[in-house]
């Protein structure tokens, strides 16, 4: 069950980076700091991670580490919807969950297809692109790792 423990480490980077880049959407230039601090900090978390579970458990890790934006998705599918009485509430959610990437969609606010903003569209790609990055990125590591031949010490 060591899964739990990467993927309380996951959620607690990713719910500190939902206040903190809150917060700072006051201050522009801190908004795009504090993203790539976020961005630093989930590289090396895959990296941790991918150091100690297996590929099976780090594709685990991806899906469940994104497993609140997946339910939101399924609450937004059009026949699911109209039975459930708060699913308009599920793309304030997915906003909510990916705040993290608010600096970077910010950029695309001017292009409007289909009269939404762009960036409204990839706040509903970015739930699988994430899982999909984070599983590449922890196997990539995973063979560098083991494909080094560098051993731990005291092994």
């Amino acid at each position: 069950m060591r899964i739990y423990y990467y993927l309380g480490r996951l959620y607690i980077i990713q719910i500190t980076a939902i206040g903190a880049i809150w917060l700072m959407t006051y201050y522009p230039p801190g908004e795009k700091i504090l993203w790539l601090v976020y961005m630093w900090f989930w590289i090396q978390e895959c990296k941790y991670a991918a150091s100690h579970l297996n590929r099976k458990q780090l594709g685990l890790l991806a899906l469940l580490w994104q497993l609140p934006p997946y339910l939101f998705l399924f609450l937004m599918i059009p026949w699911w919807a109209e039975q459930i009485a708060y699913s308009h509430y599920s793309i304030f959610l997915i906003h909510l969950w990916h705040t993290p990437f608010l600096p970077v969609f910010a950029y695309a606010t001017w292009i409007m297809p289909g009269g939404k903003p762009l960036y409204y569209y990839l706040y509903l790609v970015i739930t699988p692109l994430l899982s999909l990055a984070y599983g590449i990125l922890a196997v990539r590591f995973k063979q560098s790792v083991s494909g080094s031949g560098v051993q731990p010490e005291g092994e």
